[in-house]
């Protein structure tokens, strides 16, 4: 069969009232085939969740024992979860997919504090696979090298007081740091005044671009 260009069709076709009923009747066919079409690519991204167990149906299993203080858990990109206090304060443990469980890092050997040791708090992980830990028992906030062989103290105050007590920390993804502060002491010393805490109940923003703390 011969193909036909479109410049050797006529320019103008005479149309009569059954061929625009024809034309509509194909446009509106077009028209609801789309929406079949994009309803059933809407049901594919969000698929029913019918097959899901009932609430009491689920039974929490025990994965690790042996922990001090455990209070951050997170996973990387190859499944690899973080968990800080593992074994004993200011450690950073981690457990592959497989369950073999090793330190990554003690805080304290990478970065020591002449403040008193590390007690640490909830951790995160970043996209380029470093560890963002919060030390609460000194009030610090510490990005720890994905191989566990460096820690960096990003930052310990703001507007120069000290943080008191630091819980938990999360990324954004431009890469900035948030970080809580309960505003308690989490280790009350003579000089602390439990009374007028730094800022109490606080969240803070670390800025990775101008690498400081903004509120």
């Amino acid at each position: 069969m011969e193909s036909t260009s479109f410049d050797e069709l006529p320019r103008r076709i005479p149309i009569d009232a059954i061929a625009r009923r024809r034309v509509l009747g194909w446009l509106l066919s077009a028209v609801l085939f789309g929406l079949g079409q994009a309803a059933t690519c809407g049901a594919a991204e969000h698929p029913p969740t019918d097959d899901l167990p009932a609430a009491d149906q689920v039974r929490p299993s025990l994965h690790a024992t042996g922990l001090e203080l455990p209070a951050g858990l997170a996973f990387d990109r190859e499944g690899n979860l973080y968990l800080s206090n593992y074994r004993q304060s200011g450690i950073v443990g981690r457990i592959t997919p497989e369950g073999k469980a090793s330190v990554l890092c003690a805080v304290d050997k990478l970065a020591p504090s002449e403040r008193g040791p590390a007690v640490l708090g909830g951790l995160t992980i970043d996209s380029e696979g470093r560890i963002l830990v919060v030390d609460s028992g000194q009030g610090r906030l510490l990005r720890v090298a994905a191989d566990g062989q460096r820690a960096t103290v990003l930052a310990d105050r703001f507007d120069g007081q000290h943080f008191l007590n630091l819980c938990d920390v999360a990324v954004d993804r431009r890469g900035n740091i948030y970080f809580s502060d309960s505003g308690i002491a989490a280790s009350p010393t003579p000089s602390a005044d439990a009374s007028n805490p730094s800022e109490s109940g606080a969240v803070y923003q670390f800025d990775i671009r101008r690498n400081q703390v903004v509120r």
